[in-house]
């Protein structure tokens, strides 16, 4: 019987993991945003906070300074966060979107 408890014991702590950064970015999945091109900012893996100097702010647009691609303040893709923290959406090597937080 222990076998059995001990091996269920594992399943439930391997299905109980983190389930990595795009699973907390499921508000921007489900909430339906989109970039300038209308498709989905948030696929597998495409959202995350942005990591300290990973986004840049420039007087008309923001900077996604690892792939020097930008959004600009006229396109569609710039939201509020829900969380108050800042999330970037890339794909395809380029900002798709961004969340921004308080004070950003």
């Amino acid at each position: 019987m222990k076998p059995i408890i001990a091996a269920a014991m594992a399943a439930a702590l391997f299905a109980a993991a983190p389930l990595g950064a795009h699973e907390t970015a499921d508000w921007i999945r489900l909430g339906n945003y989109r970039g300038s091109d209308n498709l989905l900012c948030c696929g597998a893996d495409d959202c995350a906070v942005v990591a300290p100097g990973e986004i840049r702010r420039l007087p008309d647009a923001w900077l996604h300074v690892p792939t020097g691609t930008t959004l600009h303040d006229s396109q569609p893709g710039a939201y509020a966060s829900r969380d108050e923290k800042m999330w970037r959406c890339v794909r395809g090597g380029r900002l798709r979107c961004v969340f921004t937080g308080a004070g950003t």
